[in-house]
């Protein structure tokens, strides 16, 4: 069996939706039994968001995937032309 490693991307990982979703995927992780955990297992999450917190703020609530997480700071807002 091939080993398939899944990238999520979370826009606007410093919002509320972001924060439940990685409480979720924290959770997972911690369980061989929970149906998302061998998704995540072998993944890499990129957090994006245009004033992105630093690397402390997520281990509050997502210790558990923190050795998973790449930060990136993207200004996507359309400013016109």
């Amino acid at each position: 069996m091939t080993v398939q490693e899944l990238t999520i991307s979370i826009l606007g990982s410093s919002g509320g939706v972001a924060k439940a979703t990685l409480s979720i995927l924290n959770q997972s992780i911690k369980d061989v039994h929970d149906p998302l955990y061998s998704y995540i297992n072998h993944s890499k999450i990129h957090l994006i968001d245009w004033k992105q917190r630093d690397m402390e703020y997520y281990k509050i609530f997502a210790p558990n995937l923190v050795d998973r997480l790449t930060l990136h700071q993207f200004d996507l807002r359309n400013k016109g032309a």
